[in-house]
């Protein structure tokens, strides 16, 4: 379970892809229905992220789809106005 992932209904941990180095990427849902993105690293480390302008209530958040074998990850943020947004996350491996 990623740090801060809600445990009532609709909400917790969904691990979505992994790459071939053993990174996963996936979403958490917290408190209030919240998207948040995550990375667990080969070593167990969980790395959490958002959006640069992602929204905080219900259904709104940040919402990894993919990750590369570079560890780009690619996904979705919902803003405070309910518009999707694409997005791509460079970090190290």
């Amino acid at each position: 379970m990623s740090p801060g992932a809600a445990t009532t209904a609709f909400e917790g941990t969904s691990a979505l892809v992994i790459k071939r180095g053993g990174e996963i990427a996936g979403v958490w849902v917290g408190a209030g229905n919240v998207g948040h993105g995550f990375v667990r690293k080969k070593d167990g480390t969980i790395l959490t992220f958002d959006g640069p302008a992602a929204g905080s209530a219900s259904g709104q958040g940040t919402f990894p789809v993919g990750i590369n074998d570079a560890g780009e990850i690619v996904g979705d943020f919902v803003d405070a106005n309910n518009l999707a947004h694409g997005f791509v996350l460079l970090h190290s491996n």
